[in-house]
């Protein structure tokens, strides 16, 4: 079926092409097949040091605010930003060191929550026609916001000549045979910001919050880490990819609290389609929301409850009979999120 793209006009930016959420069926892949390579295990190992730089500077932000309450959340969101933003732009983007653009990073959620309510909004026909002036007018001006830093950045970007192993320099030198154009690299930008930074950023809050809630679960892993690695320097993401009970407990995390807690929903063809056994009128919207189906005790065991034990292999108990197939946060197939291993 095909894919619905009523949600994503509002992430869009005004020049209309479409980004690789909302690009068709002959798009998406010459777009993807573009993006690919920066995303391998190979090219993803020379942003260590990347990593490493925003991860330290995290750490000593957070010493210097000892004594002191502190949000987490706007925490994890400016270092993240600050490694998306590196790792596509390939220059720091100095949230955390000296407080710049902190505007931009507080208009993605204001992005995604006006997009999400103009979507819905555009369902119904009597209130778009009474909202026509007003809805256009806020989307504008929220996309604007969100808009221009990025595009200011990519125009510096494409003038200096650099080597760097960022987003913009890499997709360029992959995209001659996929024939991506400036534009295309404008329309995904913000894209792989929101994929990268907003979404990590969910995650790590609501993870953190498990382990606090939970202190048994927090000193079974702060034990696994610390028994692993004596030092910074041995932290790498081949080491840390072997720690099972910090990946039970990220995939726990992602099943309670999906980032994208919805669905990408896709609409049904024009004379209508059996679906599940119902039939299902013609251009309807149809989804399964990711939330109910990694809740749902026909897959999950305790579902409510927060159960790293579940994702280790050799699961006790009815663990054992999870249906883990259930649970993709960031969906699967073709239109899978590219960043998501």
């Amino acid at each position: 079926m095909k894919r619905g793209s009523d949600f994503f006009r509002y992430l869009e930016d005004d020049d209309n092409r479409p980004s690789i959420l909302a690009a068709d069926e002959t798009d998406h892949p010459r777009i993807r097949r573009a993006y690919a390579p920066a995303f391998s295990r190979r090219a993803l190992a020379r942003q260590e040091p990347i990593l490493a730089k925003y991860g330290d500077a995290l750490v000593e932000t957070l010493s210097g605010m000892e004594g002191h309450i502190t949000n987490i959340r706007d925490m994890f969101h400016y270092t993240l930003f600050e490694i998306v933003g590196h790792f596509q732009y390939g220059e720091e983007m100095g949230v955390l060191r000296t407080g710049a653009r902190k505007s931009w990073v507080h208009s993605q959620p204001a992005l995604i929550k006006a997009s999400t309510l103009l979507s819905a909004l555009a369902d119904f026909t009597w209130i778009n026609l009474l909202l026509r002036w007003t809805i256009p007018w806020m989307s504008k001006w929220l996309r604007k916001a969100y808009f221009k830093p990025s595009n200011d950045l990519i125009d510096h970007r494409l003038q200096i000549q650099s080597d760097e192993p960022d987003l913009i320099g890499l997709t360029f030198r992959n995209s001659r045979s996929s024939a991506l154009t400036e534009k295309d690299i404008r329309a995904n930008a913000h894209i792989m910001m929101l994929g990268g930074a907003e979404t990590t950023m969910g995650l790590m809050t609501f993870l953190t919050a498990c382990l606090l809630q939970h202190p048994e679960c927090f000193a079974r892993l702060k034990d696994e880490i610390r028994t692993e690695f004596h030092d910074k320097s041995q932290v790498s993401l081949e080491s840390v990819s072997k720690l099972a009970y910090l990946d039970a407990c990220i995939k726990e995390a992602l099943r309670m609290y999906p980032p994208i807690p919805g669905a990408i929903h896709r609409v049904a063809p024009p004379g209508g389609a059996p679906i599940a056994g119902h039939w299902v009128a013609g251009n309807t919207r149809v989804y399964i929301p990711i939330f109910a189906a990694t809740h749902s005790p026909n897959h999950f065991w305790n579902p409510e409850k927060f159960v790293p034990d579940r994702w280790l292999e050799g699961a006790e108990g009815p663990y054992q009979k999870d249906n883990k197939a259930a649970c993709h946060p960031f969906s699967t197939g073709p239109r899978g999120c590219i960043g998501q291993e």
